[in-house]
């Protein structure tokens, strides 16, 4: 088994979510663009505040990637891991490459 059983910390979970066509014409025989969207998740064991501080770096790349932050919401973690959550969205059109600034 190469699997290590006790978790590293920090931690970031990047899961997408689903995405929505958009700039549908007449014929709808092609995809002109999507609404992707990702939900982030950052754990730290040490405080709420480093949990948040990495959630602010990877809020930072997804913003040079053109995303838009769309929640933040807060959490009373009762346990020794402290979780933050985020999410992402940006519409993609069939010829965007996306690079960052």
């Amino acid at each position: 088994n190469n699997s290590d059983d006790n978790p590293k910390f920090p931690c970031v979970y990047i899961h997408q979510l689903g995405s929505t066509e958009s700039g549908n014409d007449l014929e709808n025989n092609t995809i002109n663009a999507l609404y992707v969207a990702f939900q982030i998740e950052t754990y730290s064991k040490t405080s709420q505040r480093d949990a948040k501080y990495v959630m602010s770096i990877v809020g930072d790349i997804f913003k040079s990637y053109g995303f838009s932050i769309n929640e933040f919401p807060e959490f009373n973690n009762e346990s020794s891991v402290y979780r933050c959550i985020m999410r992402v969205q940006r519409l993609v059109g069939s010829a965007d490459e996306i690079v960052i600034k």
